[in-house]
């Protein structure tokens, strides 16, 4: 005999409950509770505004990341979660098209070795494999239909940066695999967490997650990291997700947020302990696929993707 839809709703805790509801596809899930930090008027009970220039101004950081693309300080929008002060949101700072330049390293550069790759964990690749350049061969009509061509791209779940993480033991490798983490990366993370008052944050690892238009991310929390007192970083490229941000436990009922591209979440203090979730990426409206921070112009070209790895990437800092 099958249970019904209440008894097993009343078996699942809090943390579930949202996350199934919020995964659901038929009947979708009404979306109006979910906190939008891009109408903030209107969530005034559950967020607040985050002073960034409590902690003094930032010349040298914000010319950084001027040269990053990223608009100036005062035009941040930066929030607390009022039930989780650690919680810090900041709505997409990037001006447009510099997003672009991160998409790329994601997708082209960050998957290359010695960096690791989900696809090394049950195939065996050659240094010189390009996981971007078999996406796009398979997409190419001009291609040899006969040339079998492996599409390495659409198979790619995560990379890791930095020291890397060993999926199978919860836990990271340590300095005996570890790789360059990526400067210019580095730069950007560390002008951000001292911006918002983390004077000694230091990136030092990092893990690329790659979602498609299915992909979920269970609850967890993050806790391998070697100093947990330390922020996490977390940036947003592409479609818009849904992002459930819990307590320290699974009897709280999670906050959903939208998670737009370009915004960038900050996980601290006692938020580093609490479990958080995607159950969902929400598909774009038909008449505009591509996010507005991912449009250019042919104008902008230059300036976001040809200027921004060679002159920021070598910045001293």
């Amino acid at each position: 005999m099958a249970a019904s839809t209440d008894e097993v709703a009343s078996d699942m805790d809090p943390f579930k409950l949202q996350y199934k509801k919020y995964k659901r596809r038929k009947p979708p899930p009404d979306l109006s509770e979910v906190v939008d930090f891009s109408e903030p008027d209107r969530f005034k009970e559950k967020i607040e505004k985050f002073d960034i220039f409590k902690n003094g101004k930032f010349h040298k950081e914000e010319a950084v990341l001027t040269r990053f693309g990223l608009k100036p300080l005062d035009e941040w929008k930066v929030y607390n979660m009022k039930e989780s002060p650690g919680f810090i949101f900041i709505a997409n700072p990037f001006c447009n098209g510099y997003q672009r330049y991160w998409v790329k390293r994601c997708l082209k550069d960050f998957p290359k070795r010695p960096n690791m790759r989900n696809l090394d964990l049950y195939m065996q690749l050659l240094d010189e494999d390009d996981i971007w350049e078999s996406g796009e061969k398979k997409r190419d009509p001009s291609s040899d239909p006969s040339e079998e061509v492996a599409d390495l791209l659409s198979k790619l779940r995560w990379v890791t940066l930095g020291y890397h993480y060993n999926w199978s033991k919860k836990k990271y490798y340590g300095s005996e695999i570890q790789s360059q983490f990526p400067d210019d990366l580095q730069l950007l993370t560390n002008c951000i967490a001292k911006v918002l008052g983390f004077s000694y944050y230091h990136a030092e690892a990092g893990i690329v997650n790659y979602y498609n238009m299915s992909s979920t991310l269970g609850g967890h929390v993050d806790e391998a990291e070697f100093d947990m007192s330390a922020p996490l970083l977390s940036f947003s490229f592409g479609q818009t997700a849904l992002y459930l941000q819990g307590g320290k436990t699974r009897s709280t009922k999670p906050e959903a947020v939208f998670l737009r591209s370009g915004d960038i979440m900050i996980m601290s203090g006692d938020t580093r302990w609490c479990y958080h979730a995607v159950p969902r990426i929400l598909p774009p409206a038909k008449s505009k696929p591509i996010p507005d921070g991912l449009q250019i112009s042919p104008l902008d070209i230059r300036a976001c993707v040809n200027e921004t790895p060679h002159s920021i990437g070598q910045t001293a800092y």
